[in-house]
């Protein structure tokens, strides 16, 4: 029997091997240790750029050097674990987006993965840079508007584009009453949709499918405080039994994915 081979994913001259995008989840989930150990696989890990800083325990007026400060030292710490591929998940409706953004050029992110928001001149924010910008969007429609936004004003076009569905955990372009009654579009719907709309373009952009697994409470929950917090996640979040470590689960998913092809 002819051994199978997991094709890599390739977005300009990154190559992610095998083809695994580690998601960025806030807060202080996705932070150094996690996205080092996935990179250090050949996947792509993942910083979540969102209270990073202890700013439960700041004056707001320091929040936005605070948590510059402390992506920064994620980057760094991630670049001393891993040679591989390194990147940050910044959130448009951030109120420091912009200030997120610089730090990622000036520590020459591999990727910069954006979404909560449609990022439309983050091309104008790493002008100059190698950065891949990967915008998340929740139907063809919103990649659409990036699309034509980012060639007309900055002659660039997204390097790669992550959709996410109706069931994820994160902040997505759904109705509230249409995810609560199911009925939104289902997931293998949206994506037919995306490709359909890619496949039309002069260029050739990678599709990534991504069924997604108020920062106060996030941060409470991060350490345990759940009695001041909440907990949210995709709709898989049952299939998580056991906690494993990073290079069994990816073994996990490889298998999963030879078992497909």
């Amino acid at each position: 029997m002819a051994t199978k081979i997991i094709p890599a994913l390739k977005i300009g001259d990154l190559e992610i091997n095998p083809p695994i995008i580690q998601g960025g989840m806030g807060v202080r989930v996705s932070g150094s240790g996690l996205t080092s150990a996935v990179a250090n696989e050949g996947c792509a890990g993942i910083i979540a750029s969102v209270g990073l800083c202890a700013f439960e325990d700041a004056v707001m007026s320091e929040f936005v050097e605070l948590n510059n400060n402390a992506l920064r030292a994620e980057i760094r710490k991630a670049r001393s674990l891993s040679k591989g591929i390194i990147g940050v998940n910044v959130m448009v409706v951030l109120s420091n987006y912009e200030e997120l953004v610089k730090v990622c050029v000036e520590e020459k992110v591999d990727l910069i993965i954006s979404g909560a928001g449609l990022p439309l001149d983050l091309p104008k924010q790493t002008a100059g840079s190698n950065i891949k910008l990967v915008p998340i969007v929740s139907s063809a429609r919103a990649f659409n508007i990036i699309y034509r936004k980012w060639k007309q004003n900055y002659n660039k076009v997204p390097d790669a584009v992550v959709l996410e569905e109706p069931m994820a955990g994160g902040h997505l372009g759904f109705a509230f009453d249409d995810v609560v009654n199911d009925t939104t579009p289902k997931l293998e719907q949206l994506v037919i949709e995306l490709v359909d709309y890619v496949d039309a373009l002069e260029e050739s952009i990678p599709v990534i499918a991504a069924p997604y697994c108020i920062a106060k409470v996030l941060t409470d929950a991060s350490k345990g405080r759940l009695h001041n917090a909440f907990v949210f996640a995709g709709s898989n979040v049952y299939r998580c039994t056991e906690i494993v470590s990073v290079k069994t689960l990816i073994n996990q998913l490889k298998e999963e994915l030879v078992n497909s092809l």
